[in-house]
Formats: C-alpha cells, sequence, structure tokens
C-alpha cells in the first residue's frame, strides 16, 4: 500500500485561508454553520466538541480498519505515517505557522490542521476498504477552498454541524 500521489499535490496546492470569512460555495456531506471572524472561529477551535469530533472520527476509522481488515492495517499503516508526517512537517507546517503568527490569534492551529491532514492520508490510504466516514477528506475539501474547518456545533458528532471560517 502506497499513499496516493494525488493527495501530496491537492494538499501542496492549497491556498491556506484565503477565504476565511467568505461563504463557502459548496456543499459537503454534512451541514455547516460560519464561523464569522477569526476570532469565532479561534472560540469554536478551542472548544472540547471540535477535539471530540475529530478524535471519534478518526477512532471510528481504526475502529473499522482494525477489526474488518487487522492484515491491511497492522503493520501497513505505520511505514505510510512517516511519509505523511515528513511531507506535512515539509511543506504545510511552515506556511501554517507564518500565517499563525501573522494572522490567526490561535496557539493550537498548526497542531489541528496536522491532526486534520494526517488523517486525510489515512482515510484515503484506505479508502478501498469501505471506511464508514468520509469526514477528513470532507475537511480536505474546506481547505482546498481556502477556508478554516474550525469547530463542531449543535450536538454530538455525528450530529451536528460543523463550524467553517
Amino acid at each position: 500500500m502506497k499513499l496516493n500521489p494525488q493527495m501530496f499535490q491537492r494538499i501542496q496546492a492549497i491556498e491556506w485561508f484565503a477565504h476565511c470569512g467568505e461563504p463557502l460555495d459548496f456543499a459537503l456531506n454534512m451541514e455547516i454553520v460560519r464561523a464569522l471572524s477569526w476570532k469565532d472561529a479561534v472560540k469554536h477551535e478551542k472548544r472540547q466538541t471540535w477535539e471530540h469530533a475529530t478524535l471519534e472520527a478518526r477512532n471510528e476509522l481504526t475502529m473499522h480498519l482494525a477489526f474488518n481488515y487487522k492484515q491491511a492495517y497492522n503493520g501497513v499503516w505505520n511505514p505510510l505515517v512517516l511519509e505523511a508526517k515528513e511531507f506535512i512537517a515539509r511543506e504545510v507546517t511552515p506556511k501554517i505557522e507564518i500565517l499563525q503568527r501573522r494572522v490567526v490569534p490561535s496557539e493550537d492551529l498548526t497542531a489541528y490542521v496536522e491532526w486534520n491532514l494526517m488523517a486525510v492520508f489515512m482515510e484515503d490510504a484506505y479508502s478501498e476498504y469501505n471506511p464508514p466516514i468520509d469526514f477528513f477528506r470532507q475537511l480536505l475539501r474546506v481547505y482546498e477552498a481556502g477556508h478554516l474547518p474550525c469547530g463542531w456545533a449543535d450536538g454530538d458528532w455525528p450530529e451536528g454541524r460543523l463550524v467553517v471560517f
């Protein structure tokens, strides 16, 4: 198993946060609510509901793989993790850190973008194994549109709505 080269290209092409504050001009497979400012986005990002949503989504994916596709999951993902982490550290983290220092009033932004992108790689790498979710690839679409997925509102995941700035 290998990571999808197109995923690297898609992530490299992102204009990080270029359209934050503007309406999202496409539909996702989940409902959204808009954050209207960086201050509002950071408020949502710091809520436990956001951490809980991303953690629960990732747990659902890993449990699905561990229970249903042990052979494909055990030992295969670890080498891929290193490749994905190196790419993110080289190609994404420096860009996010610059923006974090300039415009974003959040110390956690880089860490949670890295977390989400690692899950994007995982969800994509195991797409042939019928993952029960498409949560992180939906977040990737938000990033690609120049927006920031920054929270979860109105219920515990998977109920509720994604907050997008």
